[in-house]
């Protein structure tokens, strides 16, 4: 009987917990105009990196680069990516996957699209 109470309770203030989530979560919304799945415009955005030679190093078929470029959308294919399969000699000395070049500096492993954006200089809006 303890057990069903706790399991009751429980239950009861989990749903209570998501309810007041989805509550503040949209009064900031309504408030500031802004959600939590802000539109980047990842057009202009790509283009920016390419605009200052911002590439990407790793292999067609890895996952961790295809998620990386998972975040840029319908705009991954205009990415540039030096594919370590077909480019050992410059891929020399890499050994994570995906590495970002920026301006000459490595910087190793996923990053998200706002980190991306500050090491960059590049907006996302």
């Amino acid at each position: 009987m303890i057990k069903k109470n706790r399991l009751i309770t429980g239950t009861i203030l989990a749903v209570l917990l998501l309810w007041g989530i989805f509550f503040v979560f949209k009064n900031i919304a309504q408030t500031t105009g802004k959600t939590i799945n802000q539109e980047y415009d990842l057009e202009k955005f790509v283009k920016c990196l390419n605009d200052k030679q911002i590439f990407l190093y790793g292999f067609q078929n890895d996952t961790n680069v295809a998620m990386q470029l998972s975040v840029f959308q319908e705009y991954a294919q205009n990415i540039s990516v030096v594919d370590c399969n077909n480019n050992l000699e410059k891929c020399e000395g890499i050994i994570v996957y995906p590495t970002w070049n920026i301006n000459d500096i490595l910087i190793h492993g996923s990053l998200s699209l706002n980190i991306l954006s500050r090491f960059s200089g590049c907006s996302l809006n």
